[in-house]
C-alpha cells in the first residue's frame, strides 16, 4: 500500500529524469536546461523548493493549414519533421484600405489596465474619466459613421473589450478581445473592423516557452541599469502602397525562438484578428475599411499612416 502511494507521482519523476538526460546528451558543457526549473511552494510545514518540468508532448501526423502558421522553429518542436509545403501570399485586393494609426494612446498604462495576481482577469482602473478610452471610443464611431453605420467589429485586449461592450455602443458594433478570435467567421461581411492595442506578452514568460520547447536556457537580453529587463528595441518597416517605406521601432528577442513566441504572441494575434474581415474575399460589392490602432509591422500594406 505504501509502495502504492506514490505511484501517481512516476510521471514526474520520469519527466524530470527525461529532461536531465536531454540536457546531458547535448555537446555544450555550459548549456542550461529549459525543462527543469526550481519553484517555491507552500506547504503545510512552510514552503519548500521543488525541481518542476515544462516541455512538449508528441502529437500524431498532421495537416497544419493557417494565414497565421507559426515560425517553423517552433513548429518542429512538435513536429521534428514537418514540411513547409507551400507559401501562399495573398495580397489585399484594392477594395480594402487600411489605415495605422501610430503613437496612439492604446498601451495597457495608457489605457489604465491593471493586472491583479495570477489567475484574476486583468481590469480598467479607474473604470471612468479615462481620456485614452474615450479618445479610442470616438475614433471607433467617427469611422463607424464615415462608412454609412454599417457592421462593424472592433477588437482590443479583454479588459478594453468589457469596457467598450459596457460604453453603450450602437447594436451592430460587435466587439470582441484578443486570443478569443481563431477562426471566428460571422465577421467576415463586415464594412469596417478596428483593432485597438495588441497583446503584449511578458519576456519571462516568454524565455521560458522558448526553453520549454527547445530544451535550453535562451539567449537573454541585458539587464539595464534601472528597471527590469525587457526586449531589445529595433526598427522595422511599415510598407506603404506607393512602394515606400514607414519606419517603426519595436521589441525584439536576441534569441531566435524567443522571438518566434513573441512575434507569435504579439503581431501574430494582431494579424489573426485582422483576418477575422476574411479581406482577401472582397469585391467592389464588399468593400472593407481596417484601422490599426498600434505600433507595430504587420505583413500587409497599409494605404495611410496617421498619427
Amino acid at each position: 500500500m505504501r509502495s502504492a502511494r506514490y505511484a501517481k507521482h512516476v510521471r514526474s519523476f520520469a519527466r524530470v529524469w527525461t529532461a536531465a538526460r536531454a540536457l546531458l546528451e547535448h555537446n555544450d558543457a555550459a548549456a542550461v536546461s529549459g525543462r527543469l526549473f526550481l519553484a517555491e511552494v507552500q506547504g503545510e510545514h512552510g514552503v519548500s523548493r521543488v525541481v518542476r518540468t515544462r516541455g512538449v508532448r508528441p502529437i500524431v501526423p498532421t495537416f497544419v493549414m493557417d494565414a497565421t502558421l507559426p515560425d517553423p522553429a517552433i513548429l518542429r518542436a512538435f513536429y521534428p519533421e514537418i514540411e513547409i509545403v507551400a507559401d501562399i501570399d495573398s495580397a489585399l485586393p484594392p477594395h480594402v484600405t487600411v489605415r495605422q494609426a501610430l503613437a496612439g494612446p492604446v498601451s495597457a498604462k495608457k489605457l489604465g489596465i491593471v493586472k491583479d495576481a495570477k489567475g484574476k482577469p486583468p481590469r480598467i482602473e479607474p473604470p471612468e474619466g479615462n481620456r485614452n478610452l474615450q479618445a479610442i471610443r470616438r475614433a471607433i464611431l467617427h469611422r463607424h459613421l464615415e462608412v454609412g453605420r454599417k457592421p462593424t467589429l472592433v477588437i482590443a485586449q479583454k479588459a478594453v473589450a468589457a469596457w467598450l461592450k459596457a460604453s453603450g455602443l450602437p447594436e451592430n458594433i460587435a466587439v470582441e478581445h484578443f486570443n478569443a478570435i481563431s477562426g471566428l467567421d460571422q465577421y467576415k461581411h463586415v464594412r469596417y473592423l478596428a483593432t485597438a492595442g495588441r497583446t503584449l506578452p511578458n519576456i519571462v514568460e516568454v524565455e521560458a516557452l522558448a526553453g520549454a520547447l527547445t530544451g535550453l536556457e535562451p539567449v537573454k537580453t541585458a539587464q539595464p541599469e534601472k528597471g527590469p529587463r525587457w526586449f531589445d528595441r529595433t526598427a522595422r518597416g511599415i510598407r506603404l502602397k506607393d512602394g515606400t517605406g514607414y519606419a517603426v521601432e519595436g521589441d525584439h528577442h536576441p534569441d531566435s525562438m524567443a522571438e518566434a513566441i513573441r512575434w507569435q504572441i504579439a503581431e501574430g494575434e494582431l494579424a489573426q484578428g485582422i483576418g477575422r474581415a476574411r479581406g482577401v474575399n472582397r469585391t467592389p460589392e464588399t468593400p472593407l475599411a481596417i484601422d490599426i490602432m498600434a505600433d507595430v509591422v504587420l505583413p500587409i500594406t497599409v494605404d495611410e499612416i496617421g498619427r
